[in-house]
């Protein structure tokens, strides 16, 4: 359904932005992106 490189990818981003600008919050960036990675 999705390539396996993708999924990588999302979960480093997810871990820099989270871990960089906000730590206890996840920005609405991120999970539309990994929405968006996972539906495409």
């Amino acid at each position: 359904r999705y390539p396996t490189s993708v999924l990588p990818v999302v979960s480093n981003a997810r871990i820099r932005t989270s871990g960089s600008e906000h730590p206890s919050t996840d920005p609405p960036q991120v999970s539309s992106l990994s929405l968006f990675y996972l539906y495409r």
